[in-house]
């Protein structure tokens, strides 16, 4: 039985660990593509004491956020959140990560130089660090923790909170896109599929105490470091 677990899960799995010295330089750019504010509303979803942001489907004429790496390009489904942070640099670990994960749209073209990421999504790591509640983004804040207290305290085992916008962090976490380590890896809950291209940011963004202290007491499930198989890992700066 665990033989054969063992071999579905594979040897691509996430999170790692990341040591520069052990990266490969590149020159190829992760980028984000002009798209609405209105498009990023959405609801807490939480299922089995899992807890996501999952986006509305944007209206008419709205560009929802997507980013393209060479000719990648993936359109943001949802985020999700963990406290402590599940990769690390140099062993270190940050006070959260957020994961903003995107759906690859693009199909591969015989002109490609290097054709489709061989994966169905692109996930964006992203680390936080903790600052005093009067130095970080108040509306987003206030309006987590109001939905993680929906979610958290109704009756259902799954329930949807208010919609509100994570158009304020994805700023911050888009404007950080310059630099970046890459790699091929898996899916960090559920069955763990290894369908990720993983782009870990190398600048932290800010959050909240509040905010953090409600991650923290959803008690997300953080998976322990995977090994890295011989893989690569890619740097950008």
């Amino acid at each position: 039985m665990h033989q054969a677990c063992a071999s579905i899960i594979g040897t691509h799995q996430s999170p790692i660990n990341i040591c520069e010295a052990d990266c490969f330089e590149i020159r190829d750019a992760l980028f984000v593509e002009a798209y609405d504010d209105e498009s990023t509303r959405g609801c807490i979803t939480g299922h089995d004491d899992h807890y996501t942001f999952e986006l509305d489907v944007p209206g008419e004429g709205l560009r929802a956020p997507a980013v393209q790496f060479r000719s990648t390009k993936a359109t943001l489904r949802s985020i999700h959140f963990h406290a402590l942070s599940e990769h690390q640099l140099e062993k270190q670990k940050f006070s959260a990560e957020f994961h903003l994960v995107h759906e690859i749209c693009s199909q591969a073209k015989p002109t490609d130089q290097y054709g489709q990421e061989p994966s169905s999504k692109i996930v964006i790591g992203v680390f936080a660090n903790e600052v005093d509640d009067k130095e970080a983004l108040p509306s987003l804040s206030l309006e987590f923790c109001k939905s993680i207290s929906i979610v958290k305290n109704a009756k259902e085992r799954s329930c949807v909170s208010d919609p509100f916008s994570f158009a304020d962090l994805l700023k911050d976490a888009y404007s950080k896109l310059e630099r970046f380590y890459h790699y091929r890896g898996s899916l960090t809950t559920g069955t763990h599929d290894e369908v990720v291209s993983w782009f870990v940011l190398k600048e932290p963004i800010s959050i909240s105490s509040s905010m953090l202290n409600e991650i923290k007491l959803l008690d997300q499930p953080t998976r322990e470091l995977q090994a890295i198989n011989r893989r690569i890992v890619l740097s950008k700066d």
